[in-house]
């Protein structure tokens, strides 16, 4: 009897409890039927076309102008789409369109977990001002009732007066930010256990979690590299590690990041015309000199 009562005042139940009615709450998703959105069948057609690639067996065609070889992916990383892609195989067995059911079970699946990643990210910063096993447990339960309830009032998005209408990636259809809210809030967990705890599982966990965001929601891992910098200023004691597992995570990335550097010249509408052969470019999308005359026209614009 004791072993069950602890069971259901446990984070792990409480956090499950709260995944299963959001399942349950977007249950209207588990359909091979396209649902009114606004970006979503652009994603349908990414996982498509990677599939393809996928079922050959080899690249099926590539374009030298853009950075993967697969025009779809100029503006979008392709983890989101491999995973919807993956996940259709088993779908095809029953459904009628089995990447539209891949891609809703996935946004479905990413609403659930958001009171686990929730939870991970913020029970560091209260663990540490946790003292003793009763109230430690007390707060453990506690920051579980409120990520479960947050999680729930974000991602509301038909009952406005419920929550704050921030189901993008459902009505809208922003299928990769769900990638990167995620990934944002584990880097999160794993940076201030870092802080706490400089062990090796969390060093990892930084460096990998960091390593997946520009594969996954490129302009949160802008945000999220803002963050490592602002923990590199502020963490001195834990500096090193800081600094190490995000250049970690950055070479992980590096197969995907650096060509999309190089490249980006080739597909951005605000490309500036550069010289041959100027190294900077590989680095930076305008050369010294184009900066400077971008400068230079904003001055006499502003001033």
């Amino acid at each position: 009897m004791m072993n069950r009562i602890k069971l259901v005042f446990s984070p792990a139940f409480i956090l499950l409890m709260a995944g299963a009615f959001i399942t349950y709450w977007f249950r209207v998703y588990f359909t091979s039927e396209n649902l009114p959105a606004v970006d979503l069948p652009s994603h349908f057609v990414f996982a498509r076309q990677l599939r393809d690639h996928l079922l050959e067996g080899r690249i099926v065609f590539y374009d030298h102008t853009t950075f993967t070889g697969v025009p779809v992916f100029r503006f979008y990383s392709f983890l989101p789409a491999l995973c919807t892609v993956l996940l259709s195989y088993p779908l095809e067995l029953f459904a009628s369109d089995p990447i539209v059911l891949s891609t809703h079970l996935i946004l479905v699946l990413g609403m659930a977990i958001m009171p686990f990643t929730l939870y991970f990210a913020v029970w560091p910063l209260v663990a540490e001002i946790s003292n003793g096993f009763d109230k430690q447990r007390l707060n453990q339960i506690t920051v579980a009732c409120l990520a479960s309830a947050f999680a729930f009032w974000f991602i509301n998005h038909d009952k406005q007066w419920h929550g704050i209408g921030a189901a993008a990636p459902m009505n809208i259809g922003l299928f990769a930010q769900v990638f990167g809210w995620h990934l944002f809030l584990v880097y999160l967990g794993y940076l201030a256990r870092l802080r706490a705890n400089a062990s090796s599982r969390n060093f990892l966990g930084l460096g990998i979690s960091y390593a997946l965001l520009p594969i996954s929601h490129t302009l949160t891992f802008v945000f999220v590299s803002f963050i490592g910098g602002l923990a590199f200023l502020f963490f001195g004691k834990n500096r090193r590690q800081i600094f190490v597992a995000h250049i970690m995570g950055f070479g992980l990335a590096g197969f995907w990041f650096w060509p999309t550097l190089s490249l980006l010249g080739t597909f951005t509408t605000y490309d500036v015309i550069r010289p041959e052969g100027d190294f900077l470019e590989i680095l930076f999308r305008y050369p010294w000199n184009g900066l400077g005359r971008s400068i230079k026209s904003c001055s006499h614009f502003w001033f």
